[in-house]
């Protein structure tokens, strides 16, 4: 099966369901054969795709998202699979055009499905059951209507030819990643389906740890949410644990558990242009290795709020959090995120409520930053 055969497929059947492309000549293709479609953000660096999609899904539970990945975007992140099974969310629907290479510039190298990694197991094994494998026209036109409408979530791995040139009738290229964002920003706000309402579906009680202030923690998770923060992304931290806990077990605040920071600020950004406000939660360290999704968030105007432990001063300890402290302020000084560190615990609700004006106004991340002495008991 040819890649633009199956591409030409896809736009027939999708519906107009929003659509995110990672990387690569799929992207060119599928362009050319769209045209400009606020319904479709192209060109999303690899490995993103797929993480915007689920937080777009759970932001607009009633419209169908997709992801469209090549084989050497979703190997490069194979967490997001398990992130998908944990949260299963039904109107999600992953495709990847696995043509065993790297091909965007027609190098031809190869990628790991060439020597034997079944990406369609791989799915299963983290336990997203409605997965399927085409490798022909005909099967791809009977398994697209299911994956784009049935609930899922689906992951549908289309085998196709290695192809390192682009068809000729697809050689245009894609818009700039700027203006296609916001006009796919502009058509969700003007879609039917409004955003929906954020539930925790699985509340888990706090276990209150002597080593923690809960009762600060309790002053930051209701800033969050009486400044509207429907989203909670996380990963374990021990600075912002108890402030993680409660957010788990309130019930008016949906909350994802990521594998990766990067896929969760990703998760955030593409919920945000679903209608959600969103707030990732992570360590310091992090942000040094999210340095190109916070680069695509400013560039296409997501705003997304980061709580991010560790920073240089005040109660830094640790000499092993040497890395951290090294690349946090660094990096979102040189990609000109706004950020504020917080010296007080009294100054939470009033930094919460501003730097939410901040990033909204501006439709850019911004940043808190939180000493271990703000959560952490003495």
């Amino acid at each position: 099966m040819k890649r633009p055969d199956f591409l030409e497929a896809f736009a027939r059947h999708r519906g107009g369901a929003p659509t995110i492309t990672g990387p690569g000549l799929m992207t060119r293709e599928l362009f050319a054969a769209t045209g400009e479609d606020p319904t479709i953000l192209y060109n999303m660096e690899m490995p993103y795709a797929t993480a915007m999609c689920l937080g777009l899904a759970m932001a607009r539970p009633m419209q169908r998202i997709v992801a469209l990945e090549g084989d050497g975007s979703l190997i490069s992140a194979l967490g997001i699979l398990t992130t998908m099974a944990r949260h299963r969310q039904p109107n999600l629907t992953l495709i990847v055009l696995d043509n065993a290479s790297y091909s965007t510039f027609g190098a031809g190298m190869i990628s790991a499905t060439a020597a034997g990694v079944d990406l369609a197991a791989v799915a299963r094994g983290c336990g997203l059951d409605r997965t399927l494998s085409v490798t022909t026209l005909a099967q791809a036109e009977t398994a697209l209507p299911r994956v784009l409408r049935e609930d899922g979530p689906w992951v549908l791995i289309a085998k196709v030819e290695p192809q390192g040139e682009p068809d000729p009738r697809f050689a245009r290229n894609s818009p700039d990643v700027m203006e296609q964002a916001l006009d796919f920003a502009r058509m969700l706000r003007r879609s039917a389906a409004s955003a929906g309402t954020p539930r925790n579906a699985r509340p888990t009680p706090p276990g209150m740890s002597a080593s923690h202030r809960y009762d600060v923690a309790r002053i930051f998770a209701d800033s969050l949410k009486t400044n509207g923060i429907a989203l909670s992304v996380m990963l374990p931290d021990s600075v912002l644990h108890p402030l993680n806990e409660l957010l788990l077990a309130d019930a008016t605040v949906a909350t994802v558990s990521c594998s990766r920071e990067d896929e969760g600020i990703a998760i955030a950004a593409g919920a945000g242009w679903g209608g959600w406000r969103s707030a990732v939660s992570m360590e310091g360290s992090a942000i040094g290795m999210s340095g190109l999704i916070l680069a695509r968030a400013a560039i296409q105007r997501s705003p997304t709020l980061i709580l991010a432990s560790h920073t240089t001063v005040l109660g830094e300890r640790f000499g092993y959090h040497a890395a951290t402290r090294a690349v946090t302020q660094p990096v979102l000084d040189a990609l000109r995120i706004p950020y504020h560190v917080l010296r007080d615990a009294d100054e939470i609700p009033h930094v919460v409520k501003r730097i939410v004006q901040t990033m909204e106004g501006q439709k850019i991340p911004a940043a808190i930053l939180v000493p271990p002495f703000i959560l952490m008991a003495d």
